[in-house]
């Protein structure tokens, strides 16, 4: 554990370094600048501009969902215009913990940084079974992905994550009031819990189908889902006390746009978010999705009758792994199914849902094990079909224009990570180094050229 908060310490201080660096005219125009450009807002309208990153001043910490989780956090669900209305799209318990602890300054960045890799920590020390050197390098590339600069920004994504591993750490301790603590933190937090309950259902009706076991499967359920109601249930409490509607949550959506429609055109609140949108289609979601089929279809298999019931809490680490393992890619699976339905193909924040989450942290890590018996074949052949299939996905979609330009660099370096993590053991040590230094520089460089985006009020690009 300490050698991995040395490493989240001295890849914060990095970011920092290379975020100040850039807003010197000097270094930015002889280096990000030759192959970028930012972004400006200009009364409104978005242009890209070569100048500098911004300054972080008061006047600009505050953007887009930051700005409604502050005023959360102030002035809780109060009526007071139409704009707050909005407000009850956001569940209560990040601004209420901003509130209490007092922090109205750059502070919040880090304090959000640091609730994340503190959570990643608490996560890989109760899923890996060896802090070997890999599981190091595992640790490091999952704080240096490119969806992380939202766990920077003063949203509820490091508090989602941090939530469901302390349910996670009372799994494994095998302390119910714990898990419950986690879990009902967790369903305060974001309202993605909705998805996360059906996905733990779902996982046990599957089981259910094979040991035949009701009461056991009752039992089971309602421990595994009663914080997450419970949650849920203060939740719309809370926001009932404000407006006076049980439905409080769902009137709000109506304030952001609706798409509807199979068949419309493909796009994006912004390239550099469709980029990792990509990656999260055909390299998470995707292959979640057949995962899953595959898994589920195992029911009608004869030499699952004689299956071992086993509690989730009472059992050993090998099952809680591969129960929580199960659960994250349905989990998955549901975000996919949900922006299949419902977002008319404005693909907009589907990566956000799907990577910054503690479910794609929870497949992240079990993942080499999960992998560790495949044939350099198999996962060539794996890696070379979801290669295939994004290329002709972006091959068909007219969104984004020139594929090779520099807003795609989240793409490609996920891309990078996610081969990287595959293939791993058959590199050696001072490969493994050498790629991790590179990789380590071009993904705090943009994390960097995406916190600059925030801080400018450009368009968004969750």
């Amino acid at each position: 554990m300490l050698i991995k908060g040395i490493l989240s310490v001295f890849v914060f201080s990095i970011s920092v370094f290379i975020y100040f660096s850039l807003q010197h005219p000097v270094i930015y125009t002889t280096s990000l600048g030759r192959i970028s450009s930012n972004y400006c807002n200009n009364k409104g309208e978005i242009v890209q501009v070569k100048k500098p990153y911004e300054k972080i001043e008061y006047s600009n910490m505050y953007r887009w969902d930051a700005q409604l989780y502050k005023t959360i956090g102030d002035d809780g669900y109060a009526r007071e215009n139409v704009q707050i209305n909005e407000r009850f799209a956001f569940y209560p318990l990040f601004p209420f913990l901003w509130k209490i602890s007092g922090i109205d300054s750059p502070l919040i960045f880090i304090l959000n940084y640091f609730l994340f890799v503190i959570a990643l920590i608490l996560l890989s020390e109760a899923v890996k079974e060896k802090n070997t050197p890999d599981n190091l390098f595992t640790f490091l590339l999952a704080i240096l992905l490119p969806p992380v600069v939202i766990c920077y920004l003063p949203y509820a994504e490091s508090l989602f994550i941090l939530s469901l591993v302390i349910a996670i750490c009372g799994l494994v301790s095998r302390k119910y009031w714990l898990f419950f603590a986690g879990a009902l933190a967790f369903s305060m937090t974001r309202p993605a819990v909705v998805i996360f309950i059906f996905a733990l259902v779902l996982t046990d009706l599957r089981y259910f189908l094979i040991h035949r076991k009701f009461y056991f499967f009752l039992r089971e359920v309602i421990l595994k889902i009663l914080p997450f109601i419970a949650g849920f249930i203060l939740v719309t409490l809370i926001q009932y006390g404000y407006s006076s509607s049980w439905t409080a949550y769902f009137e709000a959506l109506t304030f952001w746009p609706s798409e509807s429609g199979l068949f419309n055109k493909i796009t994006d609140w912004s390239i550099e978010g469709f980029g990792m949108t990509v990656f999260a289609i055909f390299f998470l979601a995707t292959p979640c999705l057949i995962y899953s089929v595959v898994w589920g279809s195992k029911v009608f298999r004869k030499d699952q009758e004689n299956i071992k019931v086993i509690s989730l809490f009472s059992g050993d680490r090998m099952w809680i792994k591969q129960y929580l393992f199960d659960v994250s890619v349905l989990f998955t699976v549901g975000n996919l199914a949900y922006t299949f339905l419902t977002s008319g193909n404005v693909l907009n924040g589907f990566y956000r849902y799907t990577m910054s989450v503690p479910t794609f942290y929870i497949i992240l890590f079990l993942l080499p094990e999960r992998i560790g018996t495949k044939t350099l074949l198999q996962k060539s052949v794996a890696v070379i079909l979801c290669l295939a299939a994004a290329i002709i996905f972006l091959a068909k979609v007219a969104y984004g224009d020139d594929r090779f330009r520099f807003q795609y660099m989240g793409m490609y370096l996920s891309i990078i990570i996610f081969l990287f993590i595959v293939f791993e053991h058959y590199m050696s040590f001072p490969v493994k180094v050498v790629l991790l230094i590179l990789l380590l520089l071009s993904c705090l460089t943009w994390h960097s050229y995406l916190f600059n985006m925030y801080i400018s009020d450009a368009w968004l690009f969750t």
